[in-house]
């Protein structure tokens, strides 16, 4: 991967960071006006101290990533899931997983072939998958985009995905909705 690469995806990566904030910042307008004027706040101070070094972003991001450097993050992220059922254990792929819920303490692993749980906390077990692949849809759910099927528009604030190889759909928040909507009108 080239240098023009690596830009292309921290700059993908940086935009999804943005429309997650202002998608935040949305719903959290109506509900505590005073909470989201401060976030607006924090946002406006955090993309004001880029401003600068976006004028030179390219020479930037040549300084700070080596043309090594998107192997070794990809090499970071989780490769394969422990799963235990009964006392039998599987190493599963990630990128057999359909989607992963958020079950109180533990996580729902979803492929087409079984659903088991994992004792890990959404949170926890995201932060180890490659955003590239695995999107939060819900406070509860993560969907892996490669078993994405389509996204479905119930009305203008209602989304769902349909995933292969489930029968039922699987909601999209409004906070997350924005993003998918944002997606696909560019």
């Amino acid at each position: 991967m080239t240098t023009l690469g690596c830009v292309d995806e921290q700059s993908h990566m940086e935009m999804h960071f943005l429309q997650a904030q202002l998608a935040n910042l949305h719903n959290l307008i109506d509900l505590n006006p005073a909470k989201a004027k401060l976030q607006l706040e924090e946002l406006t101070e955090y993309i004001g101290a880029a401003l600068p070094v976006i004028g030179n972003l390219k020479e930037y991001r040549r300084k700070l990533m080596p043309l090594e450097a998107p192997q070794q993050v990809k090499q970071n992220y989780l490769k394969r899931i422990k799963i235990e059922i009964g006392n039998k254990l599987w190493l599963l792929p990630v990128e057999d997983i359909i989607c992963v819920k958020a079950c109180g303490r533990y996580v729902k692993v979803v492929t087409d072939q079984k659903e088991a749980l994992v004792s890990m906390s959404l949170k926890r077990l995201s932060e180890q998958l490659d955003p590239e692949v695995f999107w939060q849809v819900h406070r509860s759910t993560v969907i892996n985009l490669a078993q994405l099927d389509h996204i479905h528009n119930l009305d203008s604030e209602q989304m769902q995905a349909h995933m292969k190889g489930l029968a039922e759909p699987v909601v999209i928040s409004r906070k997350f909705a924005s993003l998918f909507k944002t997606l696909y009108s560019n």
